[in-house]
């Protein structure tokens, strides 16, 4: 086996590169000629693997699908909690609608209280204070007749 080739040379004749005595020696030895074969097939069979191989592009779209998926998936809660707290909104909106609103009397006796409170002589006014009893100016302590024009603008009539 001395006289035998090494692999580098079997790969060189492979590719015809090598000089003319290799490709002899490797018709004449059996055993060269058996590691020739093996080096053919091999190099077959790689060969055929790089040509079937998946693109790489394939490969990377996996990461993409669930990026989107995850998206559609942010998006949708989204949705839910915007709509649901609008609902919510709504919903107490809706209760104001449903409350009893206090009528006239009850308001009438409130504003009552709060002008007996709010006098300063603490006593509740009576029928004699009306929109034409004359008015004081707290400038001049002067009595003066309700007028539809004030000194800042128009009076609103109640």
């Amino acid at each position: 086996m001395n006289g035998c080739l090494g692999d580098q040379r079997l790969v060189l004749t492979y590719y015809r590169e090598g000089p003319a005595t290799d490709r002899a020696h490797v018709g004449a030895c059996l055993g060269c000629a058996a590691r020739y074969q093996r080096l053919v097939r091999d190099l077959e069979r790689i060969a055929h693997v790089l040509e079937e191989a998946p693109p790489v592009a394939v490969i990377r779209a996996r990461p993409r699908v669930v990026w989107r998926r995850a998206l559609a998936v942010a998006a949708a809660l989204a949705a839910v909690v915007l709509v649901g707290g609008l609902e919510g909104r709504m919903w107490r909106e809706s209760l104001s609608w449903v409350r009893p609103q206090p009528d006239a009397s009850e308001t009438e006796a409130f504003l009552k209280e709060v002008s007996a409170v709010l006098s300063v002589t603490g006593e509740r006014p009576g029928p004699e204070l009306a929109m034409d009893a004359p008015l004081l100016d707290p400038a001049d302590g002067l009595e003066r007749e309700a007028t539809d024009e004030w000194p800042d603008g128009p009076r609103l009539d109640m």
